[in-house]
């Protein structure tokens, strides 16, 4: 059977990893924020290396402010999540687990659809999904 080894070290992003005149703080440790991405580089039997980033960003279940529901479709907190997006894509850009690759995987719980900000977020650094958009990737309260 083959077998993943992991290379480099695991990595978590918080909020002291930011720049705080480039984000608006807290994105990722406090009430209502994004939760912290971890990050791991797994290498194959063959010697592929890959970064899985495990992600969940905030919510939509409330928002204030920036994160008040903007009437545009995409809820509340989507500035959180925007912010969270744009936080994970520049952090995966420098090799947080020390391993240089080309291949990354980001998993997790987005709470956005294809065409909101945060995953537009991705789009534009040139992630794609594996995700066919025919396709439900949750089911909420046992309900399609």
């Amino acid at each position: 059977s083959a077998k993943l080894t992991m290379v480099g070290s695991l990595a978590v992003l918080e909020d002291a990893d930011l720049d705080p005149a480039r984000y608006s703080l807290p994105v990722f440790n406090g009430p209502s924020t994004n939760r912290s991405p971890l990050a791991v580089t797994l290498r194959g039997p063959e010697g592929y290396d890959i970064t899985v980033c495990v992600i969940h960003l905030k919510s939509k279940e409330s928002g204030s402010g920036d994160n008040a529901d903007q009437g545009d479709g995409q809820g509340p907190s989507s500035h959180m999540r925007n912010e969270g997006a744009r936080a994970i894509v520049e952090w995966l850009a420098t090799n947080p687990t020390s391993v240089d690759t080309d291949f990354v995987l980001v998993a997790g719980n987005f709470n956005a659809y294809p065409k909101e900000d945060p995953i537009q977020t991705f789009v534009d650094a040139d992630y794609s999904s594996l995700h066919k958009s025919s396709d439900y990737s949750v089911i909420f309260d046992a309900q399609v």
